[in-house]
């Protein structure tokens, strides 16, 4: 939203002190954009829909396994603090 906002500022809309766009008047264009042109450039860069590929089972599996190591670890390692720390 933010881009197509400074695309509208410096291509469609006519500064009252330039009496021009600020794209015109940087010599990036040479008329006053409207605001069907700004969505139809946006819609361009935009990535084509494409096919998704199969589900990946084995990905989730590794990725509970890591989770499964990270809590376990952490475990651990309050333990090792635990012990180390002095008593009060």
């Amino acid at each position: 939203m933010v881009a197509i906002h400074a695309v509208y500022y410096n291509f469609a809309r006519i500064h009252k002190t330039l009496r021009i766009t600020p794209s015109t008047a940087a010599g990036l264009s040479d008329h006053v954009w409207s605001l069907e042109e700004i969505v139809m450039m946006a819609d361009n860069y935009l990535p084509k829909p494409s096919r998704r590929g199969p589900y990946n089972k084995r990905f989730q599996m590794s990725s509970l396994r890591s989770l499964a190591f990270i809590l376990c670890s952490a475990v651990r390692f309050s333990r090792a603090v635990l012990i180390r720390s002095p008593v009060r």
